[in-house]
């Protein structure tokens, strides 16, 4: 099997983050932009995240005709009531920048105090081949909403997203965020099952 696979997303963080790790681990990452696909919209398009990744990355695998990646994610903020939730990517409108969702989230929460600003943020990535069965991995991270933004690394809500010594995933360096963050432990499962895959196995 040609070591490549396509991303089922035009987000530029998450292609940037899905590309460097699926790189490191030597395979081609390749993004819609290169195929001249376009990646099903991720607005209400199932009722779990395990739904959402399945049905991106299979329609997406389907299309091109090689492995293909979906991230879902859920940013579950309990004194907000669970929101963001399943509507993380598209909290302030489908076309609303990181920023504007953050934004929304800190004004929303502006009366929250510290202590109870505890999230648990949830990915789900499924990755489907033509004539295998879909694999989805799945990971949780613990976590607090920061006060404030920090940091200029990773995307959507990681500026807000308080983990390691009070730091936000932001403020990490790529290769620390990849070993806490919920993303990174995720991909760790992929690269596995994409080995195998690429192997027979």
């Amino acid at each position: 099997m040609e070591r490549r696979a396509l991303l089922a997303t035009s987000h530029p963080g998450e292609v940037e983050e899905l590309t460097r790790i699926l790189v490191a681990a030597g395979w081609a990452a390749l993004a819609p932009a290169e195929t001249g696909l376009t990646p099903p919209s991720r607005v209400l398009e199932g009722a779990t995240l395990r739904d959402q990744a399945i049905g991106r990355a299979t329609a997406f695998a389907g299309l091109a005709g090689m492995p293909a990646l979906a991230v879902a994610s859920a940013f579950n903020v309990y004194a907000m009531g669970q929101e963001p939730g399943l509507r993380t990517h598209d909290y302030a409108g489908e076309a609303a920048a990181d920023a504007d969702h953050r934004a929304k989230l800190l004004t929303r929460m502006k009366r929250v105090p510290t202590g109870q600003r505890i999230a648990l943020f949830q990915v789900a990535i499924a990755i489907a081949t033509p004539g295998a069965p879909v694999k989805v991995c799945n990971s949780t991270l613990e976590c607090e909403v920061a006060m404030e933004e920090r940091g200029g690394g990773g995307y959507l809500f990681d500026a807000v997203t308080q983990v390691v010594s009070k730091r936000t995933l932001a403020e990490l360096d790529d290769a620390e965020r990849d070993r806490v963050s919920h993303r990174g432990m995720a991909m760790k499962q992929v690269v596995k099952y994409l080995e195998q895959l690429s192997s027979g196995g």
